[in-house]
Order: structure tokens, then sequence, then C-alpha cells
């Protein structure tokens, strides 16, 4: 009997790719943590897409059955970051594009095949709204599921949310009488 290798991966998204394919839905910006969350429990307890679209339209949601449908088409787009970029097109792209692009130059320059290891899911929302930028999952692709080994990504704003008092920037802090001549 042999024994086959796992097949590693690595899964990403990017805050601004959700923020844009969202206004692109027509949903408001102040429901996306809403629809983000909704749309994290297809991934992590296997639910189908059709308890999701439920959740969506009814209350506190309250999204239309056309952007639903259409954000849909978008979530089912899966794979390489070549692919989905070809697929997304410069418009959903354009503000992530240089934070994607040096994700796939920084790991070309350690000749990792990025079309092998890499797979660009725009389903992928879990805990969307404490990051800012890249997110991933690292995981072993078994042949019905992917297991999570770990995941992070972009905390801009993770020290001011969690403090007891918001960060302030150096030259704001010091007052004029506190300067050294």
């Amino acid at each position: 009997q042999t024994c086959a290798l796992p097949i590693w991966k690595i899964k990403f998204n990017h805050t601004e790719v959700v923020k844009s394919i969202c206004k692109a839905c027509k949903i408001p910006s102040k429901k996306l943590d809403g629809v983000c969350s909704c749309i994290s429990t297809v991934r992590s307890i296997g639910g189908r897409w059709a308890d999701v679209k439920k959740k969506l339209e009814s209350a506190p949601l309250m999204i239309s059955s056309q952007s639903v449908k259409l954000l849909q088409e978008y979530l089912q787009l899966t794979g390489t970051p070549r692919a989905i970029s070809g697929k997304l097109g410069a418009s959903l792209l354009k503000s992530s594009l240089d934070d994607i692009s040096l994700l796939l130059d920084n790991l070309t320059s350690l000749s990792v095949d990025v079309d092998k290891l890499l797979q660009f899911d725009l389903r992928l929302m879990k805990n969307f709204s404490r990051y800012s930028g890249l997110y991933f999952q690292v995981g072993i692709q078994n042949r019905k599921h992917f297991d999570v080994l770990g995941h992070g990504g972009r905390y801009d704003r993770l020290v001011s949310e969690w403090g007891k008092n918001p960060l302030v920037k150096r030259d704001q802090s010091r007052k004029r009488s506190d300067s050294v001549v």
C-alpha cells in the first residue's frame, strides 16, 4: 500500500477585493460584516448555499435576491491567482493589486510554484473584519475537504482595536511645551 504525500495549499483573499465585490453587488458597506459572517458559514460548518441565501435575504440583512445571485456568481470563482485575476478584471482588483502582486513576486523569487501552492478563494471570509489587506489559510487539501493548519493576515488596526486607549501618532502626542530646544 502506498502513502500519498499531502497536498499543501495556501488559500487567500483580500479585504479590498471583498469590499469591491460587495459594492459591485450593490450590498451596502454597513452590512458587509454580516454578509461575510453568513458566507463564512458555508465554509466553516459545511452549510449549503440555500441556507446562506435565506439568511442574506431575511432580516436583519435584507439583501435583494438580485444582489445575492450576483454575489453567488462571484463566490463560485476559485483557482490560481492568475485565473481569478483574469476573471475578476482590474476594476475589482485595483486597490489590492499591489499587495497580491508583491505576494506573487516574493513567492516566485523563492522558487515557489504559485499556481500549485496558492488558491485565490473569494469565499474565504471568516473573521473578515479583523484584517486590513491580504489574509490566508494554510492547510492540506484532501480529496473531500481542506484541513486548516494555520491562518493569518494583515492586522493594521489590531492594537488600537483591542487596546484600552487608541494609538496616538508620535507627533500628535507631544505637547509644544514638551519640546526640547
